[in-house]
């Protein structure tokens, strides 16, 4: 099954993941300034990853990311070494608290394990958009 179909991405939703957006850059882009007045018009959305640093242990999250609508589609299973490098790395942190933008580890990761991967068992399926 294609995995932007497993997904439940949007109609809208680019259909690719995009590995270079932080949590910062898509709050600006779809929140403050930037593409916004062309992106209501069109309601386009993005797919990022970022790291959750709220519970007690990080966990890597797929979120689909619009003008008025965000929602997690997924909880991505990532190595627990290559989440906690990624928090403790201090370029990640983000103005949104406790989320983190990825690092060049986890975007190979993610390139070799979810994107060019056979299988997505990674891939853990949000049903509602709810925490994953």
């Amino acid at each position: 099954m294609d995995l932007y179909k497993q997904l439940g991405a949007g109609p809208t939703t680019v259909r690719t993941i995009d590995l270079e957006m932080t949590p910062d850059l898509a709050y600006r882009a779809f929140t403050c300034s930037g593409f916004h007045a062309d992106q209501c018009k069109t309601g386009q959305r993005v797919l990022y990853c970022y790291v959750d640093n709220w519970g007690s242990a990080p966990k890597l999250l797929l979120m689909e990311q619009g003008v008025k609508h965000a929602r997690v589609l997924a909880r991505i299973e990532a190595p627990v070494e290559l989440l906690r490098t990624c928090v403790d790395n201090p370029r990640t942190a983000s103005m949104l608290r406790r989320l983190h933008a990825i690092d060049e580890p986890l975007r190979r990761w993610l390139r070799t394990s979810l994107l060019e991967a056979d299988s997505q068992d990674c891939l853990l399926l949000c049903e509602d958009g709810g925490p994953a």
